[in-house]
């Protein structure tokens, strides 16, 4: 009979799910944080051209909870994309194809 593998020990799962827990958690705060600063700019860009047009804006409260609900359901729904429709993040992180050769 072959021998059964013996399930890693309490402390090194432990040790094991600690590290994945610090690496999904570096990676979604250093994405969230770019795509919160994308928000945000975006928000202050909108508030900033409405009032150059002399439109009037809509208040600065409303857009701030608009950007932070934005910022705080992007987590979620990318998940969810990921999750059931399949939507997958491009396996390279060369954005060198993204450019024109010449």
């Amino acid at each position: 009979a072959a021998p059964t593998p013996t399930p890693p020990t309490s402390a090194a799962a432990a040790f094991w799910l600690v590290n994945v827990v610090r690496f999904i958690n570096g990676k979604l705060t250093i994405n969230l944080s770019r795509i919160a600063l994308v928000i945000i700019m975006q928000a202050m860009g909108s508030h900033f051209l409405l009032t150059l047009t002399m439109a009037p804006p809509p208040p600065v409260g409303l857009s701030a909870m608009q950007a932070m609900g934005t910022i705080l359901l992007y987590p979620v729904l990318t998940g969810l994309a990921h999750h059931l429709l399949g939507i997958r993040k491009s396996p390279t992180d060369d954005d060198s194809i993204l450019r024109f050769r010449s």
